[in-house]
């Protein structure tokens, strides 16, 4: 069964992938445990284990009783990720695989996103580099123009994207604006997430790559790639006059400056995410 693809957020590169372990020793997380109501079934209480080569290279995120992610790099650059499904606790069924590509600054340029598993390819998201802190989007579905927007960033974190995607024929437009702290995010160490701004931005996050979880209010740590958002705020409406839903995020923070808890404080739930490190 195909779901809703809602991608999505990530932080600071350790460079060299030769280095010796010790220098990752602390920095890379290995597990995440999920917890709270906003979490559909799929996820909720739900632990992922993430494995490593090369120091810092980041092999498979896995889930038994969810999904397996595996990475694939060219250089230190994450240039495909292959999603499955487990059913019934022990099935596997492939999801999708995407594509990274990157123009010759290490930018991230493409995402070509194969549902079927036969090369081919049913959407395309398009990055165009506007300045060095702002590039304008388009998302190509079985080549039909589903959406575009813009989006706003700087060295280390995404701080705004606007959307306008397609109702009945009409373009609806969408602005999301994110406010971050100045600790480091969960992801800090693993090779390449640096480049994966905009990926993340776009999507929410590498968790939810094949999950219906509602990336627009960006429980964190989906959003960033240096640090992790406190807040987020939605205006909607053709002149956006529509004032905005507004989520609030708290982190306990543990050794070297990483969360070890992230906690949703609005909204009236119990929502966290755990964190621990190598």
């Amino acid at each position: 069964m195909k779901k809703t693809l809602y991608l999505f957020a990530f932080l600071t590169v350790i460079l060299s992938s030769c280095a010796n372990e010790d220098e990752f020793q602390g920095n890379l997380i290995s597990k995440m445990k999920f917890i709270g109501s906003d979490f559909n079934d799929s996820y909720e209480n739900h632990e992922f284990n993430l494995e490593y080569t090369d120091g810092n290279k980041l092999v498979r995120i896995i889930d038994f009783e969810s999904d397996k992610k595996e990475f694939h790099y060219t250089g230190d650059l994450i240039t495909k990720i292959d999603v499955w499904i487990f059913w019934n606790g022990s099935d596997l069924e492939f999801e999708r695989s995407l594509y990274l590509e990157y123009d010759n600054e290490e930018r991230l340029i493409n995402i070509k996103i194969d549902e079927v598993d036969d090369g081919s390819i049913e959407q395309i998201i398009t990055f165009d580099y506007v300045d060095d802190n702002n590039a304008n989007y388009t998302h190509h579905y079985r080549n039909n123009l589903s959406g575009y927007g813009t989006i706003s960033f700087n060295e280390d974190d995404v701080l705004k994207r606007l959307d306008n995607n397609w109702s009945l024929g009409q373009p609806v437009r969408k602005e999301i604006t994110y406010n971050y702290d100045d600790k480091k995010h969960p992801y800090t160490g693993i090779l390449g997430f640096k480049k994966l701004k905009l990926f993340n931005a776009f999507y929410g996050s590498i968790y939810y790559l094949s999950h219906n979880i509602n990336d627009d209010y960006g429980f964190a740590p989906n959003w960033g790639t240096t640090n992790n958002v406190v807040s987020t705020t939605i205006r909607s409406g053709n002149n956006l006059e529509n004032s905005g839903t507004i989520s609030l995020f708290s982190y306990e923070y543990g050794n070297n400056n990483l969360p070890t808890k992230s906690n949703k404080i609005n909204g009236g739930t119990n929502t966290q995410i755990l964190c621990t490190y190598n």
